[in-house]
């Protein structure tokens, strides 16, 4: 059975929720999908995307409308920006890279691919985690340094 605005064999597809409200709402909407809302004592202190990918890059791609969007919803609540990619290489242990990105920033490459735009993150100019105690540690930590900037505010 289909909704009628998607058909029916993409209506499981991640990203075809979008095309479905529009279609129910009409109009030029803005839908965001963030992925992380990092909250601690009932303030948010971050929004950020989460990535997987089977391996490592050299540079990874991530749509630029996830990111264009990511970054106006952290000026808007004015809150920190991050992303995070885990590489889940198949029979292997996970491993993460975590960026926390100035939601101001305006020199992000971006590349066409396909007729696609996306923005590119260097692994190089990212945090390393090699376990999810690691990352565990980074956003604890993150969360320490965000609260202390909340509170001098």
């Amino acid at each position: 059975m289909s909704t009628g605005a998607v058909p029916e064999m993409c209506r499981t597809c991640d990203h075809n929720y979008r095309d479905s409200l529009r279609g129910v709402v009409g109009g030029d909407v803005g839908l965001y999908d963030i992925d992380i809302v990092l909250e601690a004592d009932k303030r948010i202190l971050a929004v950020g995307e989460y990535k997987r990918y089977k391996q490592d890059y050299q540079e990874f791609l991530i749509p630029s409308f996830e990111f264009v969007a990511l970054k106006k919803i952290a000026k808007l609540m004015r809150v920190s920006c991050l992303l995070l990619i885990e590489v889940c290489n198949p029979g292997r242990p996970s491993y993460w890279y975590a960026w926390e990105i100035d939601r101001f920033e305006t020199d992000r490459p971006f590349k066409q691919v396909i007729g696609k735009t996306w923005a590119a993150f260097n692994p190089a100019t990212a945090k390393r985690l090699d376990t999810a105690e690691e990352l565990g540690g980074w956003l604890r930590g993150m969360i320490v340094r965000l609260q202390g900037a909340k509170h001098e505010s």
